[in-house]
């Protein structure tokens, strides 16, 4: 019986409850991307964490003294 109905209402009217269904079912994919975000913001610090070691074991201690001059002036500047 509901295929006949669907069948026989304008597309305007097929789109909209599409379109609703939709919107009911898509609460489990937003959760989704939402907790994936959420992951992937707590590991960007462990990335940072270890980029600025990496870093800082690269800079031999003439660069260091440098880079932390450099640092300081830019703060000072700001």
């Amino acid at each position: 019986m509901e295929k006949e109905t669907t069948q026989n209402q304008p597309e305007i009217f097929k789109s909209k409850k599409w379109l609703q269904k939709l919107k009911d079912e898509s609460w489990e994919a937003e959760l989704l991307v939402s907790a994936i975000a959420i992951f992937g913001t707590f590991q960007l610090f462990k990335v940072v964490d270890w980029s600025t070691n990496k870093f800082i074991d690269l800079l031999t201690h003439d660069t260091e003294r440098r880079a932390i001059l450099l640092i300081k002036h830019i703060v000072q500047v700001n």
